[in-house]
């Protein structure tokens, strides 16, 4: 396993058979003064994931929620192509939930849309992107654009689904994907 310790954000890539599964977990830490110095800023864990993609391009990776955010932003330009990527509930740039005052807003968000325009982001040979209908940062709109560049068979939007998918899907999904 190989990690990365960051104020915010463990990165653990994990082999499982022929995947690799991408966790990151956030930290809460009252150690302020790491927060302060940026010791692992967003564009720093971006190429950490990218040198990753490019050492594991022969196998399946698999990333959700924010890590699969930091997924996406680390195939911008990346100089492999990466063999097999299964995103699930990714946060996909800024988003506000409709029933309640919530806003989503992460890091590097004009980066991925302008790459996302200038069609400067790698298309893995084997790419799939799950998200639920329900999930409160879903944008129909920007999910979209992401169908309109990968294809609309590598998007697929899950009815009746949350952020948190349902734990027997997403087992269905990557034994499929096996």
């Amino acid at each position: 396993m190989k990690h990365l310790e960051s104020y915010l954000t463990k990165i653990t890539i994990t082999p499982f058979k022929r995947i690799y599964f991408c966790k990151y977990t956030v930290h809460k830490s009252d150690d302020t003064s790491r927060f302060d110095s940026g010791k692992y800023r967003p564009l720093e864990q971006v190429s950490y994931i990218a040198a990753l993609l490019s050492e594991y391009r022969d196998r399946r990776i698999v990333a959700n929620s924010y890590g699969a955010y930091l997924t996406l932003q680390a195939l911008v330009d990346l100089n492999v192509t990466p063999k097999d990527i299964i995103l699930l509930s990714p946060v996909m740039g800024k988003a506000k939930a409709k029933d309640r005052a919530y806003m989503s807003r992460p890091p590097l968000t004009k980066r991925l849309n302008l790459a996302l325009e200038e069609g400067r982001l790698v298309r893995p040979e084997k790419f799939a992107l799950y998200i639920g209908d329900q999930d409160p940062i879903y944008d129909s709109e920007l999910t979209e654009d992401f169908r309109n560049y990968f294809g609309d068979e590598c998007v697929i939007v899950l009815e009746g689904e949350g952020h948190m998918l349902d734990r027997e899907l997403t087992a269905n999904i990557i034994r499929k994907k096996i």
